[in-house]
């Protein structure tokens, strides 16, 4: 049920949101190459017709296809029990934020280092207390720098924590947030959990 749902709204997401950002793109592609030959698109200096969208529904148009379209049916199957709009509403709201969460853990995940995992998962056991700046260093930074030296300095390495909203810090000493929290039980129910496989 929540991976269909999931599926179809990432792909509205990313239609909707940033169909400009795909349409500049191939605005700006003047040759493709490909096996045997290259096909010659548009200059980006010619001027294009307007293609101003007046409406959701031709703006959806835009992108239609078979595969968005069974996505789109398989929703509407999950969606026969929901009576009213309101409720339909609710449903997909909820089901889109779903989306949005699994889209920011997994881009997390893929950039995050192994030590900061093991930091998230030691202040996750100490929610009240949280943990020393200088523990944290002691503890875990330098043991990671000293296998692997190409990390960030402490501060920038601790930025990336506190910017993806994973740690906050209050009086020199850290504390995991609810996103944090949130972000180590994503791992564990998606398998990813194992921070030892991770770099860093």
């Amino acid at each position: 049920m929540w991976i269909a749902i999931s599926i179809a709204a990432i792909c509205i997401f990313f239609m909707v949101f940033f169909h400009k950002n795909i349409r500049a793109l191939l605005d700006r592609t003047r040759k493709v190459t490909y096996h045997g030959g290259e096909l010659e698109t548009l200059n980006p200096s010619q001027e294009l017709p307007d293609t101003t969208v007046s409406s959701t529904e031709e703006r959806m148009r835009e992108f239609d296809s078979p595969v968005l379209r069974d996505q789109e049916n398989l929703i509407n199957g999950e969606l026969t029990g929901v009576r009213t709009a309101p409720e339909k509403e609710k449903f997909l709201v909820r089901a889109l934020a779903l989306t949005k969460l699994a889209l920011a853990f997994e881009q997390i995940h893929s950039i995050i280092w192994g030590s900061q995992i093991y930091i998230l998962e030691y202040l996750n056991d100490r929610r009240t207390l949280g943990a020393s700046k200088q523990d944290i260093k002691t503890s875990f930074y330098d043991v990671a720098i000293a296998r692997w030296p190409f990390i960030n300095p402490y501060e920038t390495y601790l930025g990336f924590m506190k910017a993806s909203n994973l740690i906050r810090e209050e009086n020199e000493s850290l504390f995991i947030t609810n996103f944090g929290v949130e972000f180590l039980r994503y791992l564990t129910s998606t398998g990813k959990s194992n921070a030892r496989f991770k770099p860093g």
